[in-house]
């Protein structure tokens, strides 16, 4: 499950884009949007956003569903309800992505989203993968009931792949309603821990985190790259921090050093790439790669961030101001999103804001798009994680 890292986060980050045609000719060969998980959205500290040719689909609380029209950057709830106010999550269209905290996924013209059954049995949420039109009417399921919980899921290059708290599988996207395949199971589990995470992919690979060790008092992750052509698997030296030019980045700490590496998509050989004091780091987005650095002020330690295009040549860098948590936000090539929670009446609000990086140099102001927390409930608190 996703977890929101901070309260009140407001990250706040420059990008500067003045040659968008350039940089778009140099998009990663290997990912396709129509048929590819959004590599570059796969990380634990965002909402779900899914990517289509003509827009977003961001999912906010209680799995109200709003879409984002890349052309007019207006957001609306995802309701063609006539009237609807879209704060009652029973009678308002909007609310389909019930279990949206895991994901939500364009894929090939439709939109995917897990929705589940209660068992009343059993006392429990049992789920499923559902798909709904481009413009979020139908809802159709088309798995069977899966069985057991789902920690995490995407759809990549015609399979299903989804993960429980100890083995993850698969299931071809023409034949959905055949078992699922599992693909991997570590050899060491440890007890109430979610022993496989970190799924992304990219290319033919599929990446994840998964125990080595584990005992009564914790347990030791290891990083793995699995072909998913061959299923051949194998552990990783360092973490997968990100992908540039159709490349595996890793990273791994040094003493009081981020070392990071880069090469082939297997890590069949990889080279020296940056290393970073710790505390700094790298991220990716599609067509660049930004650093940031740490810098003791006068009187205050402050960020600065540094934009870079594919060869490697300085755009610009900025100063981070604000309440600056963690440079782990939402962004693609064109926009940044920002998700900022706010008191109202004594209630959580959670907030939609974005930055056009087209539109972007060395200074940027958040623009507000809408509220991401409609229904009259109040937002569980944050998860504060380390």
């Amino acid at each position: 499950m996703r977890k929101i890292i901070a309260l009140f986060l407001i990250a706040v980050t420059a990008m500067l884009c003045s040659c968008t045609a350039t940089q778009n000719a140099n998009l990663n060969k290997s990912y396709n949007l129509e048929t590819d998980v959004p590599y570059y959205y796969r990380h634990a500290n965002t909402l779900p956003i899914a990517k289509s040719p003509d827009g977003y689909y961001i999912v906010g609380g209680s799995g109200i569903v709003v879409y984002v029209d890349k052309s007019t950057m207006k957001a609306t709830p995802l309701c063609n309800k006539p009237n609807c106010k879209h704060d009652n999550i029973d009678t308002c269209r909007a609310y389909f992505a019930k279990f949206g905290e895991s994901n939500i996924q364009y894929y090939k013209g439709k939109i995917y989203v897990l929705n589940y059954h209660f068992n009343n049995d059993k006392l429990s949420d049992e789920p499923y993968l559902a798909r709904y039109e481009a413009d979020g009417t139908g809802g159709t399921q088309i798995t069977d009931i899966i069985q057991d919980k789902i920690v995490d899921w995407f759809i990549h290059r015609d399979y299903f792949y989804y993960s429980n708290d100890n083995e993850l599988f698969r299931i071809p996207m023409n034949n959905l309603k055949s078992s699922p395949q599992k693909i991997f199971e570590p050899k060491e589990k440890a007890e109430l821990t979610e022993n496989i995470t970190a799924l992304n992919a990219y290319g033919d690979y599929i990446y994840f985190k998964a125990t080595k060790k584990a005992n009564e008092d914790e347990a030791e992750f290891g990083a793995y790259v699995m072909n998913q052509n061959s299923l051949k698997t194998k552990e990783l030296n360092y973490n997968v921090a990100g992908f540039y030019k159709d490349e595996l980045i890793t990273f791994k700490r040094d003493g009081n050093k981020m070392r990071y590496k880069i090469g082939a998509l297997d890590n069949t050989e990889s080279r020296e790439y940056e290393m970073l004091d710790y505390g700094n780091w790298l991220w990716f987005d599609p067509v660049r790669k930004l650093k940031v650095s740490a810098e003791i002020g006068e009187t205050i330690k402050q960020k600065r961030l540094y934009a870079y295009d594919y060869s490697d040549n300085e755009l610009f860098s900025a100063k981070l101001e604000g309440e600056y948590i963690d440079f782990s936000t939402a962004q693609d090539e064109d926009c940044f999103f920002e998700f900022i929670r706010k008191k109202e009446k004594g209630k959580d609000k959670l907030w939609l804001y974005y930055v056009d990086k087209n539109k972007t140099n060395n200074t940027f102001k958040l623009k507000k798009l809408c509220k991401l927390s409609l229904a009259k409930l109040d937002l569980p608190p944050y998860i504060i994680s380390e």
